[in-house]
This record gives structure tokens, sequence and C-alpha cells, in this order.
């Protein structure tokens, strides 16, 4: 099966940072090396842009919070800040505004990513030098940065209530934190060691998933492995070209697939499909 591409935009000369759907979908943000970020409609299955915004200079990730709170998108500064921008999206005017600034991280931050619970939405930060930090937006209380991962953090993610975070790091180790309610403290619960750096991570529905080089491990809450996937394994036979079977990133679509984006602009879909195991449903490329 092959999935085909819906559109295509051109941003001008500026290379791509990072490109964010917001959590239902419908709206695309893309960073730009300029720093400008432009916001698109893709609910038509075509790109309508919205608006284009400058963003700080030394912005180097965004990430969408929750829209239950309000359509916010996150973004984190070379300084080890993050800027809120609010976003205001109508037929007639739309805007994105600077709602303000806080110090997370006293270090260059490597990792960004946003959790919410059903009252609270929290930021977290991962920096080269390995700590992490975290900031409530509804009391802007800051949990004090703490050591996580020897050489840097890779990346993050929550879990669905904000009780776990789930970090990856240099030090090749699958790290689970853990809160008791509305602690500021984070312990581990379990550390995982590969033979090789992970470089992305993801959650959904008490699974975690995280890449290295031409493989994807599947792991229940528990640290157990459940599956891992080889894109080398994938069959395609139209001639599209694999590459190197580098995965630049994987995560979660919906809640039983899988997109696995590969260093040679080619993604890679599995799903259950009633199973339990996940099999290769299609690929994306140009």
């Amino acid at each position: 099966m092959e999935i085909n591409v819906l559109g295509e935009v051109s941003l001008g000369g500026s290379g791509i940072i990072e490109a964010k759907f917001d959590n239902f979908g419908r709206f695309l943000a893309v960073l730009t090396e300029d720093k400008i970020c432009t916001l698109f409609d893709i609910s038509n299955g075509c790109f309508t842009e919205i608006i284009r915004s400058q963003f700080h200079p030394s912005t180097l990730s965004i990430a969408w919070t929750n829209p239950k709170f309000g359509q916010y998108i996150i973004a984190s500064l070379a300084s080890g800040s993050i800027h809120v921008m609010k976003l205001t999206i109508s037929p007639k005017l739309s805007t994105i505004s600077f709602i303000g600034e806080s110090r997370v991280l006293n270090e260059y931050p490597s990792a960004l990513n946003v959790g919410n619970t059903d009252t609270d939405m929290f930021i977290v930060l991962g920096s080269a030098g390995g700590k992490i930090g975290i900031l409530s937006l509804k009391t802007n209380e800051l949990t004090a940065p703490f050591d996580a991962h020897f050489g840097g953090v890779t990346a993050l993610c929550f879990d669905t209530n904000c009780s776990s975070l789930f970090s990856i790091g240099q030090d090749y180790r699958l790290v689970k934190w853990f809160r008791i309610d509305n602690s500021p403290t984070w312990t581990k619960i379990f550390s995982i060691k590969s033979d090789m750096p992970m470089n992305t991570i993801d959650y959904s529905l008490g699974e975690i998933i995280a890449s290295h080089s031409s493989k994807v491990f599947i792991y229940n809450e528990k640290g157990e492995e459940l599956e891992m996937l080889d894109v080398r394994k994938v069959k395609v036979d139209n001639g599209v070209d694999l590459g190197n079977n580098s995965i630049s990133k994987v995560a979660f679509h919906g809640h039983r697939s899988i997109a696995v984006a590969l260093e040679s602009n080619v993604t890679i879909l599995y799903t259950k499909d009633g199973g339990d195991k996940y099999k290769f449903m299609g690929i994306l490329h140009k």
C-alpha cells in the first residue's frame, strides 16, 4: 500500500527546523531557520496559510499546548527560557501574540515537550548538560532542574496524566520518572540501556516507542520490551529508495499506528489493525 502526498508548499529559501501538528491534526506550525513560524490549516487536505510570525532570534524548538486551555505555542530559547505565544484564529483576523517568558533551565536546551492534565499544563525542557526542568503554566511553579542523563537529554514525553515522564539521553538510556500526585519530586522508576544512542521517543495508551539506527523499540509502562520493528525488513516494490534506513523520528499516529520517518525523506507507517502486533501498512515519499 502506498500513501499519497496531499500537497506541498514552499516557505522560501530558509530551511525547516521543525514542523508540529496540533493535538487534533488540524493545524501545522512550521519553524524555519530565519525563526519565522508559519501556521497552516490543513483540515481540508491542503495547505492554507493562516499567519506568519517572527519568533525570538534564539528560538530552538516549538510545541503545541492542548486547545482545552486555549490555543498556545511554546517556544524554547537558547537561554533556557520558554516563550508562551497565544493563537487567535478567525476568518477575519488571526494573530500570534507574545504572552510571557519563564526561565526553566540555566543551560542550553536540547529537548522540549508539553503535557497536560485536566487542570494544568506542564512544559518540560531537557538540557545539553543532562538536566530536566519542568514548569507548571497554571501556577508558574518550577520543578528545580535535576540531573537526568550524562552527556545531555535527547528527547522527552509525558504520559496521559503527566504523572510519568520518559526521557532519552546521550548516555544510551531510556528512563521513566514518576511523581506521586502533585509532588514536585520526580523519582527514577527504571532505566533501560541501549547499545546505541536513541534519538526520538513518544507515548500513547501505555506504550512507549523509542528509536535508534534502523530499529523502533516498543515498551510497556513497566519497561518491558513488547516488540521491535526493523525498517530494513520493509520490502518496497515500486523502486522507492529507503537510503541507509536511518531513522530521524518516530511518533504515534492515533493510538494504534506508528509513523517512522527516515533520513531519506521516506516515512513508513505501521499499524496494529485489529491485532496485537504492529504490521507494515505503507510508505509516504516524494
